[in-house]
């Protein structure tokens, strides 16, 4: 009897359930939690992704590895220790293993240590279990400049964000930035002979910024 009493009162204390989850304003799927007491769990594969992370876990020695960006993270169920690149860090709650699976507390990717790791700042409504990604730009902001027979164009690049430049035959360039996040998208008209217009844009985990050349080019 007791021991029923014990079970029937821990099931009471811990459940499975799943959150909706938006990245930049977009539906992005669900995650599946789990939470005791009052405390959320994130499964860690899932959380990863949703991120835009590779996750690789190893149930034999419970290790959990993300990388983001080039970037490692690394976990240890049963832990609290979080490594975020080349920095230490101390989780809320241990990580917990269930049903085969890695479970990491919520609260960390809401924690500024890993905001300023992702470059993305996360929220969660706890009363309607929505959670909100926002990735910080990485790329921009966009200028020109225009001087007599010459065009100029910036667009700066966070550390990590590398680019490729792809010729559009005699018409133009393209600038793909893989990984690259801009604020919004742009489009425009220069018109001054040498440049006619430039369109910078957001694909799925890429920035591109087309250059379309003038007659003078």
């Amino acid at each position: 009897v007791v021991a029923a009493a014990a079970c029937f009162f821990a099931c009471g204390l811990a459940r499975a359930d799943d959150i909706e989850v938006a990245v930049g304003g977009r539906y992005a799927g669900s995650v599946s939690t789990y939470r005791l007491g009052g405390t959320h769990y994130l499964e860690a594969k899932q959380a990863g992704q949703v991120y835009g992370g590779q996750v690789y876990w190893y149930p034999v020695t419970g290790r959990v590895q993300i990388s983001l960006r080039g970037q490692q993270l690394r976990f240890m169920t049963g832990s609290k220790d979080v490594q975020l690149g080349s920095q230490n860090a101390r989780l809320s709650h241990e990580v917990l293993t269930r049903a085969s699976q890695a479970f990491i507390p919520l609260e960390f990717f809401l924690s500024p240590e890993f905001a300023a790791f992702s470059r993305m700042d996360s929220q969660f409504n706890a009363e309607t279990g929505h959670l909100s990604i926002e990735p910080r730009a990485t790329v921009g902001p966009l200028k020109w400049f225009s001087y007599q027979d010459k065009s100029r164009i910036e667009l700066p690049l966070d550390a990590g964000v590398g680019f490729t430049i792809h010729r559009q035959g005699k018409s133009g360039i393209e600038v793909s930035m893989p990984l690259g996040q801009i604020e919004g998208s742009e489009m425009i008209q220069v018109g001054d002979g040498i440049l006619a217009a430039l369109r910078l844009r957001q694909e799925p985990k890429t920035a591109l910024l087309a250059i379309r050349f003038g007659s003078g080019a």
